[in-house]
């Protein structure tokens, strides 16, 4: 039998069809963001089945990290630059909730959440959010908190604002984040296993230095996880 939900949704969607966020085919009943087709060929990575991976190297040598991965390539001008785009810039932060909690599934059937206490994603100063409207990585976090039922934290903030790392080359992304995050009530962290959480994984100044602050808690560990990965070639 057909449920009113499903019956208010048909109509919504014969008011208003949504469209595929990659090729802007209109969308069935069944489908959300994209089409059966272009979720199909998203990049993914399944760099989580490999413990030194390329998403992991990134932080070797420059802070320790228990596993790191990303659940999809990023390249300029693709797919999942373009679904960045919408969810950063475009006013579509439940795009990233719904593709994180679809492409965390995997995740979770091979054990890679396994032992985390809780999830943080990379604050943004609250002058950009407040422009922005939403933290994009926060939203990711929840799709991850939505399929392992591990709590969203907001231990970590950005008490001073800092420019877009986009844009910029290496040396200047490191310059660009030093001194950006904080703790907030630390001690609830103390002995925790963290999964630090933000839409893209590029030269990994951002999380190395988000996971510097957070391992000055005692007893911390963590993990990293992003939404995208950049190739950087």
């Amino acid at each position: 039998m057909t449920g009113w939900r499903d019956i208010m949704r048909s109509v919504a969607d014969a008011l208003m069809p949504r469209s595929c966020a990659v090729c802007g085919t209109v969308l069935t009943h069944q489908e959300r963001h994209l089409c059966i087709g272009c979720a199909a060929e998203l990049p993914v990575t399944y760099l989580h089945r490999e413990p030194d991976n390329e998403a992991a190297m990134r932080f070797a040598g420059r802070v320790p990290v228990e596993r790191a991965t990303s659940l999809l390539y990023y390249r300029k001008g693709g797919s999942v630059a373009q679904l960045l785009q919408d969810i950063k810039y475009r006013n579509r932060p439940t795009l990233g909730r719904w593709l994180a909690a679809r492409l965390s599934r995997e995740l979770q059937a091979d054990g890679f959440f396994s032992g985390i206490d809780i999830i943080i994603p990379i604050p943004l100063h609250f002058e950009k959010r407040a422009r922005r409207g939403y933290n994009q990585s926060r939203y990711i976090a929840l799709g991850v908190s939505d399929i392992t039922g591990i709590p969203v934290g907001d231990n970590l903030i950005s008490p001073r604002p800092h420019s877009t790392q986009t844009a910029k080359d290496s040396t200047r992304r490191w310059e660009n984040v030093q001194g950006v995050f904080a703790l907030s009530h630390p001690e609830q962290l103390k002995d925790k296993h963290v999964l630090l959480i933000d839409d893209v994984l590029t030269t990994g100044a951002t999380l190395v230095t988000a996971a510097r602050v957070l391992r000055q808690v005692e007893g911390v560990t963590v993990s990293v996880l992003t939404l995208a990965l950049d190739k950087l070639d």
